[in-house]
């Protein structure tokens, strides 16, 4: 198995994981606003649930924003440079 094909099976794996966060985000805020339906439905909502749904709901927030603008960042880079590493297997150094 060549650089290239190990470096891209891996590199695609990486992203299906970055995706995979942003996915597992989308999951988590649902069940936020699920619990948080449900607190809002009743006569007296538990004031501390809902701060903590809260709480929670920000820190997603940081980790959907990590991963969109820290995380892909960065992995478009790895994926816009794994040419390179195709054209170094073949001689062709860049």
């Amino acid at each position: 198995m060549s650089a290239y094909d190990v470096m891209s099976t891996a590199t695609d794996a990486l992203e299906a994981g970055l995706y995979g966060a942003l996915d597992g985000c989308d999951q988590y805020q649902a069940a936020i606003e699920s619990v948080l339906a449900e607190e809002y439905a009743k006569d007296e909502p538990n004031a501390v649930m809902v701060k903590r749904m809260k709480q929670f709901q920000a820190r997603l927030t940081k980790i959907a924003s990590f991963v969109e603008d820290d995380g892909l960042t960065e992995f478009v880079f790895l994926r816009d440079r794994l040419f390179s590493v195709d054209q170094i297997d073949k001689g062709q150094f860049i």
